[in-house]
């Protein structure tokens, strides 16, 4: 069978090399000289750089998959142009908003006393945030091709950076110098992107129009992404000034490897075409995400039976515990592989989506902190799993009630009951709280 790279296969291949080369850092972190210590303070502006970032960068981004195809030839590209400009402004207020904060971030956010490297990190995020854009506007482009050579090209210099400096010897703030000279290189292939396809000009009512569209899912990134955050909050105060459990945290609390990622983009690859003709992609949402079934499932099933001994073979000894947070947010997957949310965007119910992600996020807090009293960090990540799984559900409703589609339209329910089941067997069978 001949292989044709499809947009949303080559989406889907760009978000699986980023979050391999998450891995791969993650890795080699572990077995190089730095400590759980280090480590942890590495991974803290890491955290930091999502919460600042995550709300606003998916939500104009998803806004911008929504409402681009809708436009005419014209005025397409001058959207693209307004989109850059305002990246760059927000990137440009946030680091200014960190460096004037610095103190109070590493105290009250952070739960440190000082973050090492931190002016570094915030040159990296400068120039950093805008990127995001880039391969978004290649999905729109419809340039399969480019999505994935950028892709090789950001996350092999991200493995690069991070860790040549280490092994070679230098002090870790080379590491942070190289993040900076690697972001500065992304930049220039945006800019030249957006001299090839965007427009100069000012159409205040077209980017009005994106920021209605967009402005909900911005809200709703930002409470799902504030989960993410309170998790890590709520470790940081609770082991106060151990950096080593919050490191141990960060380990464990990461769903199947390349499943968000593969997920995710098939999620926004996906997006143009409903907004576009949702009776053709109803069918294509189910027969693709099948695929994703019977690749993801196995996996995650094979890894929970052998996730306890792989941590520290993977890692070191040090993470060794974080095995069993793995293990709760295996389960994250049965609901990530169901994409009615990708139905509601681009219906545009986005109020709906919103007012969902509120109960999600009060739901995530209530039950985080209740069952942390009884199975410490990994009761943290089981108020993740039932957070996710009610969201989920009550878009799954939403449409079956307002739009009469129903989840058989666009999942296969034998296959995702069948290896749910197997899933949630083998983890209580294989798991030891």
């Amino acid at each position: 069978m001949q292989f044709t790279l499809t947009t949303v296969k080559a989406f889907q291949i760009f978000h699986v090399l980023r979050q391999v080369s998450i891995i791969v850092v993650n890795i080699f972190l572990a077995k190089s000289v730095l400590g759980a210590e280090a480590i942890g303070g590495y991974e803290k502006l890491v955290f930091l750089a999502f919460m600042v970032s995550y709300f606003w960068v998916n939500g104009l981004s998803q806004g911008l998959l929504a409402t681009y195809p809708k436009l005419s030839a014209t005025e397409q590209p001058k959207l693209l142009f307004q989109v850059y400009l305002f990246f760059v402004a927000a990137s440009l207020l946030i680091f200014i908003f960190l460096n004037l904060t610095e103190s109070w971030i590493a105290g009250y956010l952070l739960g440190q006393q000082d973050l090492p490297y931190y002016g570094f990190f915030t040159f990296y995020l400068l120039f950093n945030f805008p990127t995001y854009l880039v391969e978004n506007i290649h999905l729109l482009k419809e340039e399969s091709k480019s999505i994935v050579a950028f892709g090789g090209f950001s996350f092999g210099l991200h493995l690069l950076a991070v860790l040549v400096p280490i092994y070679l010897g230098y002090d870790f703030k080379w590491s942070f110098i190289c993040l900076i000279l690697m972001a500065i290189l992304k930049h220039i292939w945006l800019l030249l992107l957006i001299s090839r396809v965007g427009e100069r000009g000012t159409n205040f009512q077209q980017l009005r129009h994106l920021f209605i569209v967009a402005y909900p899912l911005v809200l709703y990134a930002l409470l799902g992404g504030f989960a993410q955050v309170f998790d890590s909050w709520l470790v940081g105060w609770y082991y106060e000034n151990d950096a080593s459990q919050f490191a141990i945290f960060r380990y464990g609390a990461r769903e199947l490897p390349l499943a968000l990622a593969v997920a995710s983009a098939f999620s926004n690859a996906m997006l143009p075409r409903v907004a576009a003709d949702i009776s053709k992609a109803l069918p294509a949402i189910k027969q693709k995400s099948r695929i994703l079934l019977h690749l993801l499932f196995p996996l995650a099933i094979v890894l929970a039976l052998a996730s306890k001994w792989l941590y520290p073979l993977v890692f070191s000894a040090e993470f060794e515990s974080s095995y069993l947070i793995f293990n709760v947010f295996l389960l994250v997957l049965i609901s990530r592989l169901v994409f009615p949310h990708t139905i509601l965007m681009a219906l545009e119910e986005n109020q709906f989506i919103f007012r969902v992600s509120v109960i999600e996020l009060c739901l995530n807090i209530i039950s985080s902190i209740f069952l942390l009293r009884y199975f410490g960090l990994a009761g943290i990540a089981m108020g993740t799993v039932i957070a996710y799984s009610f969201e989920k559900i009550a878009y799954i409703i939403f449409l079956n009630r307002k739009y009469r589609i129903n989840l058989q339209q666009y999942t296969d329910i034998q296959w995702l009951s069948f290896y749910s089941i197997v899933l949630i067997a083998v983890f209580f069978l294989f798991t030891e709280f």
